[in-house]
């Protein structure tokens, strides 16, 4: 949710929309490959397997109450300067919120000018609309799709420009059915040979992540329900994957669902790549205040479980950093996030200052040369330490480390500081709340269902029909 996160190692792990609700602007998330290999897991989960399964109720009371399956709107585009829309068939172009409609002959060349809206058609027509008016755009035959700059999407779109904004950009938001989506998603979060059962799971969980984001974005009037990118979970088109388009057939409207503290209907269910044995939780790492209670469900609190992702690459990982460039990345980062670590000097050392149920680290004390302690959470430590630490020219300034072996990887690490190395020993790949899609895989592997997995993923959550 993520999910999320987002990618490479099942492609993206979702880390969803969460790098925007950090308080100070983290950006999540992760990914790599690999298996498990607990005999323990398979004991474990046995008799779940054989004598019973997750409840699944028709009719429930889900909230939102879903009588169809809904639609979603996906950002695909963001602040595009342009972008080129091609479909088998002509398309109709209408002015957003009602307006006469044009049709328009394939395929078409869009930019915004300072005289608003311009597009080319397949004839070399230009049309133009005025500064303020945004457009809708669908083709003409049914169930046909529109390429955008070569990626196939639904034959519904949305061109949203930023007309408050000095850049001549505009955001293109596809339209689609939830089902397609969900599909999609798999399709980008999951390696194709992997079992059908981590596929089922993992269409549960991203459809209960789209479908609460989608409450809170049309609650707030946002123009698009859930980003394509790790800022929510990876979508990267129509999916064409068979095992995609089965594990969301087969877990067609099924959703988690938690009624206690912090629940009240769909469960915005995150997950991430590789939890490295112990997961995390979403109290830690994000926000909790009010419109973000959904923080604090019990079944996204990190809790003692079996895990299957043991033989991933990502389950354990070392970095070997410089105590004067991880300083330097600690400072960048504490004066962007308004925090005490902005006065950092060299480092002396890093402890565990609090861990959850799982023995997971949830916050850390930095102690630096002059004695001065700082305390930070486990998942601002992760983004502190590969921030970017901006400069007047290369020689001053350093870029986000996003992969590489000096890329830190999860929230749940271990520091050895001799002289000026920094020895980083971690666990994991992304924040690690909810499923982990490794050990999704290695449970699939041994013959557990998506039920009895995702009762261990998000303990208390119930499976229900939302449509």
């Amino acid at each position: 949710m993520p999910h999320g996160r987002a990618r490479s190692g099942t492609r993206r792990s979702t880390r969803s929309r969460v790098a925007r609700e950090l308080v100070a602007s983290l950006s999540l998330r992760r990914k790599a490959l690999g298996l498990a290999a607990l005999s323990a897991l398979v004991m474990v989960f046995s008799a779940a397997v054989v004598s019973c399964q997750t409840p699944i109720r028709s009719g429930s009371s889900v909230s939102p109450s879903l009588s169809a399956e809904p639609d979603i709107r996906v950002r695909i585009r963001t602040r595009a300067p342009s972008a080129r829309l091609a479909s088998v068939s002509a398309m109709e172009v209408r002015p957003a919120g009602g307006g006469v409609p044009v049709s328009l002959p394939s395929p078409l060349a869009v930019e915004v000018t300072p005289q608003g809206f311009e597009i080319t058609d397949g004839e070399g027509l230009k049309r133009r609309w005025p500064p303020g008016v945004d457009l809708d755009i669908r083709t003409l035959v049914a169930r046909s799709s529109i390429l955008v700059d070569q990626t196939a999407c639904s034959g519904e779109l949305l061109l949203r420009a930023k007309w408050r904004e000095a850049a001549r950009a505009f955001d293109i938001i596809s339209v689609l059915p939830m089902e397609t989506y969900v599909a999609g998603v798999l399709q980008k979060e999951l390696y194709d040979n992997w079992p059908q059962a981590a596929y089922e799971a993992q269409a549960i969980a991203a459809r209960s992540y789209a479908l609460h984001e989608r409450d809170r974005a049309r609650r707030s009037a946002r123009a698009h329900d859930v980003e394509s990118s790790t800022l929510d979970q990876v979508y990267g088109g129509l999916p064409t994957r068979p095992l995609a388009l089965e594990g969301a057939r087969r877990t067609r409207g099924m959703v988690l669902t938690y009624e206690g503290v912090g629940g009240g209907g769909i469960l915005r269910a995150y997950y991430s790549s590789c939890c490295g044995g112990r997961p995390s939780s979403a109290r830690a790492i994000w926000p909790t205040a009010s419109g973000f209670e959904f923080n604090l469900a019990g079944p996204l609190q990190g809790q003692p479980r079996e895990f299957a992702c043991g033989s991933s690459p990502v389950f354990s990982w070392e970095a070997l950093r410089k105590n004067d460039e991880l300083a330097r990345r600690l400072r960048a980062w504490g004066r962007d996030a308004g925090k005490r670590l902005a006065t950092i000097d060299r480092i002396r050392s890093v402890a565990v200052a609090e861990r959850n149920p799982a023995d997971k680290p949830t916050a850390y004390t930095i102690t630096d040369v002059q004695g001065w302690q700082y305390r930070i959470t486990a998942e601002e430590l992760r983004v502190a330490c590969n921030f970017a630490v901006p400069g007047q020219g290369q020689s001053d300034s350093l870029p986000a480390i996003s992969s590489g072996p000096t890329h830190v990887r999860s929230n749940d690490m271990e520091f050895t500081v001799v002289g000026n190395d920094v020895r980083i020993k971690g666990r994991g790949f992304g924040h690690g709340v909810g499923l982990c899609q490794f050990c999704a895989k290695g449970f699939a592997d041994r013959a557990v269902d998506a039920p009895s997995m995702l009762r261990s993923f998000y303990p208390g959550a119930t499976i229900e029909r939302a449509y």
